[in-house]
């Protein structure tokens, strides 16, 4: 079931993320045109392995960024977007996870009717947590929101051993930040300060459209500064073994 709701929210994130029209992006894969026979891939490889592609690209003027595997990114965008909107269309002929997914997907991006709810399908969550009153209901409360989806305070997972690729353990790390890095929460220079103060005014308002009043608004804004500030983002640090990886047979 978890392993299903992931997949969603990936397949929702993709969805959200690409502004593109399914068009806009080509459908060609690798082509061996991309290669620059002129160039001795013994000499310069890379030149050799992308030099006609590198003639013929621009970076896009919504991208920071662009290389083959971007393009490849992108591309995938497309195709998901695709699978989520034909899943949306209702029809008797939609697997049942087809319609889980179409249904989801369907849902997320109906803007009237989340504009209209508001922020009262969260309004039972956030009682929860407002009723938290001793470490162990903090304990309790953080690891119901865990289970339901985010990650407040850390994220687990599952990789490779990064001393032994043979073992897949299982991984803790804090569950991020607001701000890009620690310079931001501890350098007094104009320009972090500056930072400093838009998150506590972003987090004021967050905090009244939830319904605070502003001085409860205001207070709460400070606490996430603080909390954050102090929240430490350590190494990732292993838990314990898992699972060894399967061996590969040839």
């Amino acid at each position: 079931m978890r392993l299903r709701i992931a997949l969603l929210c990936c397949f929702l994130f993709a969805a959200f993320s690409f502004a593109q029209s399914p068009s806009s992006v080509s459908s060609v894969g690798f082509s061996v045109d991309n290669i620059d026979k002129t160039v001795d891939p013994c000499v310069n490889f890379y030149q050799y392995a992308c030099g006609n592609w590198l003639k013929t690209q621009e970076i896009p003027a919504d991208q920071t960024e662009w290389a083959s595997f971007v393009e490849l990114y992108e591309r995938n965008l497309v195709t998901e977007r695709e699978i989520l909107e034909k899943a949306a269309v209702q029809s008797a002929n939609r697997t049942s996870v087809e319609q889980k997914i179409g249904d989801y997907y369907g849902a997320c991006v109906d803007d009237k009717t989340v504009d209209a709810k508001g922020i009262d399908p969260l309004k039972p969550e956030l009682a929860r947590i407002a009723v938290v009153k001793n470490k162990q209901e903090f304990i309790d409360a953080v690891a119901r929101v865990q289970l339901l989806g985010p990650n407040p305070l850390f994220n687990s997972y599952a990789s490779p051993d990064l001393h032994n690729a043979e073992m897949v353990i299982a991984y803790i790390d804090q569950g991020g930040l607001s701000l890009p890095d620690r310079d931001y929460y501890i350098k007094d220079d104009p320009k972090h300060v500056e930072m400093r103060n838009h998150l506590v005014e972003y987090a004021t308002q967050v905090f009244t459209l939830s319904g605070q009043s502003p001085q409860q608004a205001a207070d709460s804004a400070q606490a996430v500064l603080r909390i954050e500030t102090h929240w430490p983002k350590p190494p990732w640090t292993a838990l314990c073994a898992a699972t060894p990886k399967p061996a590969i047979t040839r």
